[in-house]
This record gives structure tokens, sequence and C-alpha cells, in this order.
């Protein structure tokens, strides 16, 4: 049926198919049926469209995902048949079907009433041949999208919240993040840098002394020391997180907390850089600089950690489900929560609770 190099030849006679079997589904379904017509879009889409809208409650037009992208398939859906509408008699087919067939099925006495009136119906479906017209060799998405965005009724459109069926079978997709989400991420990954970046020496530094024959540390408590030591500074990082919550909801905000724990963060690291100098290691200062180090370090982490997500996520100001057409012609449900959980879940973001959204 399809003759791809001569697109004028085969889309009247999907459209004649198409219209058939819609007719066909006007006469033989119950009132509540469903349909699923296949079509090829084109510029007499959109009356056909038209008439599935007139037949049933809910109408929307797919491309299957395993379709190719530059195919002009798609799919009417057609939903609850309403029960007291038939199809207008406005479109018709644009080549003849069989009109011997369905003369000879006309003069079969054998045929019921209602038979008969399915093949008299068919019968009235043929009509005169017709040259394509200048919109028949648009580009497919560009045909399909002309006519989504011209057609009206139950189908949404760009940018409008999604149907019960769409959200039961659309496919559900993250938006863009903004520039502004990034740069908090990318604060986060500073901080995730640095902390990775002093925890693994430290078992060294505090376990060994400077003149240590085998590993040269810098304080010399042994493996036990060294081991509390350390275990109390990642304790310490995980319970901060509490501290700067409360702040940040209390009195700060997100974007104050994580800035005021940055500066004391960084002052964590120059007492920890300074108290480890030989000069320090010399006088003894190299002990307490650690605990006080450690102190202050923890307090930025656990400011900073417990405000980076949530600020993220308040970078996107989206609220509610939107249908948008992909380029492809594919339609999908652009999803705050699934982009919220984007976020969350970025690279940047190291070391940060996330649940990964479901395909």
């Amino acid at each position: 049926m399809r003759c791809p190099a001569h697109f004028g030849l085969y889309f009247p006679t999907s459209q004649d198919l198409a219209t058939a079997a819609l007719r066909f589904g006007a006469l033989t379904l119950r009132p509540g049926g469903h349909m699923v017509c296949k079509f090829y879009a084109g510029a007499e889409d959109r009356s056909l469209e038209s008439q599935f809208r007139a037949l049933f409650h809910r109408v929307s037009r797919e491309k299957p995902t395993a379709s190719r992208s530059e195919s002009k398939e798609m799919y009417f859906v057609g939903l609850r048949r309403k029960g007291d509408v038939g199809v207008d008699d406005d479109i018709k087919p644009q080549r003849p079907l069989l009109p011997n067939y369905i003369r000879e099925k006309l003069s079969n006495p054998i045929l019921t009433e209602h038979q008969r009136s399915i093949e008299a119906e068919l019968g009235d479906m043929i009509l005169q041949d017709r040259a394509p017209d200048d919109e028949d060799t648009l580009e497919p998405h560009d045909a399909a999208r002309k006519s989504y965005s011209s057609s009206s009724g139950l189908l949404s459109q760009d940018g409008e919240e999604p149907t019960t069926e769409e959200l039961a079978v659309l496919p559900r997709v993250a938006d863009s993040l903004p520039w502004s989400a990034y740069l908090v991420a990318l604060i986060e990954l500073c901080e995730r840098f640095a902390y990775y970046g002093l925890n693994g020496p430290f078992q060294n530094y505090i376990q060994n002394p400077p003149d240590s024959s085998k590993v040269k540390g810098g304080i010399g408590l042994g493996q036990v020391g060294a081991t509390s030591l350390t275990n109390f500074f990642q304790f310490w990082c995980y319970l901060t997180p509490l501290l700067g919550a409360v702040i940040s909801d209390q009195y700060l905000g997100k974007y104050k907390t994580i800035l005021l724990f940055a500066v004391i963060y960084m002052f964590g690291l120059l007492v920890l850089f300074v108290t480890s100098l030989p000069v320090a290691i010399a006088n003894g200062a190299s002990l307490p600089g650690l605990i006080v180090a450690m102190i202050v370090i923890g307090l930025g982490t656990g400011g900073i950690k417990s405000n980076v997500s949530p600020l993220i996520a308040e970078q996107y100001r989206g609220t509610k489900a939107t249908v948008r057409t992909l380029k492809n012609g594919s339609r999908v449900i652009i999803d705050p929560t699934v982009t919220i959980q984007r976020g969350r879940c970025h690279p940047f973001t190291v070391d940060q609770p996330c649940a990964m959204p479901r395909r």
C-alpha cells in the first residue's frame, strides 16, 4: 500500500482506509466501545480527526516509539464511543474502494439487514480521484504538528495539563534545569571534593609520627587513636545536617545558610592547614588544631549538605505536569517530580539521597 517515493500516491489511499474503518466502527461499535486506527499524517487528517472527536468522548493522536522518525505513520485512539452520534458525510475517501466487491456484496441475497447496511455505507464512500495538495508534501512531523496545533477538543495542546488518558499512556520525562541549579550543584561538588580530600589522609596523619620510618604522619596517636578520631569526624559530619536544616528553616533560609556555613567550612580548612605545618607540629599544636578543625569543618558540612538538594529543587519553577511535542513528533509529559528527582540525582550532588524515576 505504501510507495515511499510518491507520497501523494499512498497518502489518499491511507485516508480512504482510515475513513472506511471509522465508518465501519460507527456502525458496529456499541456505546462505550474503543477504537484504534492507523493513518499517515497529512493535510486531510485534521478532518478525519474531527470525525473521531464527534464519535468518541476521548481522542488522542499517537506515534509509536518503534516507528521510524521519518515515517508518517501515526494512530488515532478513540475511547468510549458516544451513543447517539454517527459519522458525518463531510469526509469521503479519495479513491474507489473495490466497487465490484461492494456491488457483489449488496446483491448477495443471504445478507442480513445489518450487514447490508454496512456494505451500503461502504458503497457511499466511492468518490472521484484528486491530485495531492501542496500540503501533502510537508515533512511528516511538520504535517502532524500543523494538524495537531489546529485541532481542538479533548487532546491537550502543548503546555496544557494532560488528560486522564494521556497520564496513563504518555511517558514522563524531566524538563531542563535552569543554570542557577547547576551553580548550586557546583558548590556541593566543591564541598564534597574538600571533604573526601581531607578525610582520606586523616588516618596516616593522626596515626604516624612525623619521623616514622614507614609512612610519615603528623601526630603519632597510633592506630586506635587515629581510628577513634576519624570515626568521630564522620559521625559529626552526619549529625550536623540536623542543625543546618533547623537554622535554614527557622532563621536564615537556604541561600544564606549555605553562604554562612561555606565561610565556616573554609575557616576550618584554614585551621587544619596552619596547625599541620612543621612548625605547628614541632610545638604540639597539631592535635588541638586537628580537633578544632574537625568540629568547625563538620559544622560547615552540615550547613551545606542539608540545604543543597532543596535549593536545587527550588530553582525549578514548574508545578504542574504539561504535554509537549518533541521534534520527532512524539508526545511526552513534562513532569516536575521527575525534573526535581533528576536534580537530586545529578552527578554534581555527590552523596545526596535520591530516588530514580520509574520508567
